[in-house]
């Protein structure tokens, strides 16, 4: 269909979208450096949107498995293989967002010995998390500064591809 110019006179012109990301980065630190130039970040995982997504997985798992009385996690994970096999009483649940993790554990091995289960993440995850009080005892949320030296179970469901180096699990 070919408009005329006449049409097209009144019409808004069209912006290009931006991406934070087109193309293939050597590095993670040029995709970053990319990513900053667009100024379409949104705050990455620190942003509205991010603490909207995670918060309404955590919501929408829990509304499913009550509608069903089963649901689908929002990703794989094995924590409940994990937890039938190891048996842990302090889980670190390394990147653990919403914590539905600690949902799906719970509702697929609900007599497991989980007295402490600690969700690692970052400031705005933390507050956002605790400002909801989605979640009870012995659910917590901790940023890398008051985390325990001990735990049973270090659990990495998704985080490990944002590090450059491993060296942050031991000393």
């Amino acid at each position: 269909m070919i408009q005329s110019t006449a049409s097209m006179v009144n019409k808004p012109p069209i912006k290009k979208q931006r991406f934070i990301w087109d193309g293939l980065y050597p590095t993670w630190k040029a995709a970053c450096n990319a990513a900053r130039k667009t100024g379409n970040t949104g705050g990455g995982l620190r942003g509205k949107r991010w603490l909207k997504r995670i918060t309404q997985q955590l919501f929408d798992y829990r509304s499913e498995f009550a509608r069903y009385g089963t649901a689908i996690p929002p990703r794989p994970c094995n924590l409940p293989f994990l937890c039938a096999m190891t048996n842990p009483r302090k889980i670190l649940d390394f990147g653990g967002s919403s914590g539905w993790c600690w949902e799906y554990l719970k509702n697929s091995l609900p007599c497991n010995r989980v007295a402490s289960y600690v969700i690692l993440e970052t400031k705005q995850v933390v507050a956002h998390m605790r400002k909801l009080k989605a979640h009870k005892p012995p659910v917590s949320y901790k940023t890398r500064t008051n985390i325990l030296k001990t735990y049973d179970l270090l659990y990495c469901n998704s985080v490990l591809q944002y590090f450059n180096r491993m060296n942050i699990f031991y000393p």
